[in-house]
């Protein structure tokens, strides 16, 4: 009798832990990629966890990244650099460093596309600007 209610038992702690086991560190099955967190292309994936993760990483989270190969697809992508300029970057040219890292992309993105957004861009000319990376 004992032995049944230890396989009970053991039947019971393993259905339980079971389902309280952790999933792999980002549990999103994702792939790093340069300075990006390539997460899935799967449309139907729950974005506002995505979006958590990614600003615990410090980056800024975007829903049409590149998932690094010649093909165009979308894939929901936590970036981990961005290049900051303003109205607008002059082509050809290197952006310069940030000799600083950042903890919170997000923040400088924002501020970035609110500044591109601004009625005086339109008398301003490219900038090189400013290239922000995450720290690691």
């Amino acid at each position: 009798m004992k032995v049944l209610y230890l396989l009970l038992l053991a039947i019971i702690l393993a259905v339980f832990l079971g389902g309280c086991v952790s999933e792999p560190k980002d549990g999103f099955n994702s792939q790093r990629i340069g300075n990006r967190i390539v997460y899935t292309t799967d449309a139907g994936a729950n974005v506002e966890i995505l979006k958590k993760d990614c600003g615990r990483l410090g980056g800024w989270f975007n829903e049409c990244g590149s998932t690094g190969t010649a093909a165009a697809v979308c894939a929901f992508t936590c970036e981990l650099e961005y290049v900051a300029c303003g109205c607008g970057c002059c082509g050809g040219v290197e952006p310069a460093e940030n000799n600083s890292c950042v903890s919170n992309l997000q923040e400088i993105v924002e501020e970035d596309r609110k500044f591109a957004g601004s009625p005086d861009c339109v008398n301003a000319g490219c900038s090189l600007g400013i290239k922000y990376v995450v720290c690691k």
